[in-house]
């Protein structure tokens, strides 16, 4: 079947051609350009970009002189410093900064998309396609669309055996977004003993390229700022955790939206939620070190713990802004060509999860700030469909095991013991079950070379 013929089928020349990838690349992003632009029917929503002038303005500021986190900004940064470098753009205006960002931005997405081709993803591939319309055009205008590539390239390389550079887009994307450091720590395992000294060594040189300087310039204090800032958020209006606070305005209570960091509750039911979500994100750490401890921590691929971190992320945590999704769709699509099973349920999942997404922001977004009757319902829907995303997230990392199954894949030399503790085979030629996932339903994913992780 040859490409033109693909077209008549969207779905089969998705996955399987290069070719129709690249079509509907090329028009959802024309696409999402304009809607970024105010084309219809986002010309009637918030504006989604936003963001990047409060970029431009940061960017501004550096080239002329200010120090970050040392010398005071008219709006202090609140990120980590690894957005430093994406605030480097020359910022001659801020319609001309925009168009910088932009086009870095669809640069990273583009790579993104020949990096999962490459690596015969071929479901990620398409997957990572549709992923952009489905969440809309903040998918290009916000620091996460840099993470995602991170992960994806922090991932590849790790599978290529290039550990040192692994770990330097792992603990890159880390002082951007600091969920990724738990990565660093847990692919460690992953790593054969003679090449960990240099995984910890390129961790620490990163760590010390970003903060040396700084501390050396006096930023200690605003760095510290910035932890006291993202750590004293309240509950942000598009979480999980809003849902309650909805509700009990509509019940007649009072839960005040207050604009800080972003458009957050106040009030002592939000400071009782905060504790709330703090122990579950405890728990959901727990829960990781006993996984690790009952089923052993090779059982999951480094694919797998990327969507297993980011799941219960978006699960515990009170801030959940619409562009955490850009990372968490590039975790499904590193992960779901290893899912033999339930690929299906997790593509619908995620895709579930993008457009709801959407419907809050920027479709939504004006009725859960005013706080007005559609609010409800928006925050219920985007929170029924996101507790469906985790429930098939977890299940897929953790499917159980069929005894019969894994008997007879033993037999069949399918599933070995490995060599040694922590081993990990890919075989060439096509997916395989992997020695450290006995019994899982996800096989692991083939890869261009013959991969094996020694302890």
């Amino acid at each position: 079947m040859g490409p033109l013929s693909r077209l008549r089928h969207p779905v089969k020349g998705l996955v399987k051609s290069t070719r129709v990838q690249w079509v509907f690349w090329l028009a959802t992003r024309a696409y999402g350009v304009a809607a970024l632009h105010g084309v219809f029917p986002y010309n009637r929503t918030q504006p989604s970009d936003t963001d990047v002038r409060l970029y431009w303005l940061w960017a501004y500021g550096l080239w002329h002189g200010v120090v970050p986190y040392v010398t005071r900004f008219p709006i202090p940064i609140v990120y980590p410093p690894g957005v430093l470098p994406f605030l480097a753009l020359p910022p001659i205006s801020p319609g001309v900064y925009l168009v910088e960002f932009l086009l870095l931005a669809l640069l990273v997405d583009a790579w993104v998309l020949r990096a999962l081709q490459q690596s015969t993803r071929s479901f990620g591939a398409a997957l990572w396609v549709i992923a952009a319309p489905l969440l809309g055009p903040i998918f290009w205008s916000r620091f996460d669309i840099f993470v995602a590539g991170m992960l994806v390239a922090g991932l590849i390389a790790f599978e290529r055996r290039r550990y040192s550079l692994s770990a330097f887009w792992i603990t890159f994307a880390a002082l951007i977004k600091l969920w990724p450091a738990l990565l660093v720590v847990m692919w460690f395992r992953f790593v054969p003993r003679t090449r960990r000294r240099g995984y910890i060594v390129a961790t620490g040189l990163v760590l010390y390229a970003v903060f040396g300087p700084l501390i050396a310039l006096g930023a200690t204090t605003g760095l510290w700022a910035v932890v006291r800032a993202q750590g004293g958020r309240g509950v942000e209006i598009e979480s999980l955790y809003a849902l309650p606070l909805y509700l009990f305005h509509a019940l007649g209570g009072h839960a005040p939206i207050v604009k800080e960091l972003s458009l957050e509750f106040t009030g002592h039911l939000d400071a009782s939620l905060v504790i709330a979500t703090n122990v579950l994100l405890s728990l959901a750490a727990a829960y990781c070190v006993w996984r690790v401890a009952k089923r052993g921590w090779t059982t999951l691929t480094p694919a797998a713990w990327i969507l297993l971190v980011a799941a219960l992320i978006i699960l515990t945590d009170r801030v959940l802004s619409p562009q955490y999704m850009i990372w968490v769709a590039a975790a499904v699509c590193l992960f779901i060509d290893e899912c033999a099973r339930r690929r299906r349920q997790l593509v619908v999942a995620t895709a579930a999860l993008l457009a709801a997404t959407q419907l809050q922001f920027p479709f939504g977004f004006r009725q859960l700030m005013y706080d007005t009757p559609a609010a409800l319902p928006i925050s219920a829907f985007h929170a029924a469909v996101l507790l469906g995303f985790c429930a098939v997230a977890l299940k897929v990392v953790h499917p159980r095991a069929d005894p019969k199954e894994v008997g007879a894949a033993e037999s069949n030399g399918v599933v070995s013991t490995p060599p040694s503790e922590g081993a990990l085979s890919v075989n060439v030629g096509g997916p395989s079950v992997s020695a450290t996932t006995r019994g899982r339903e996800c096989p692991a994913h083939a890869t261009d070379g013959t991969i094996a992780h020694d302890p």
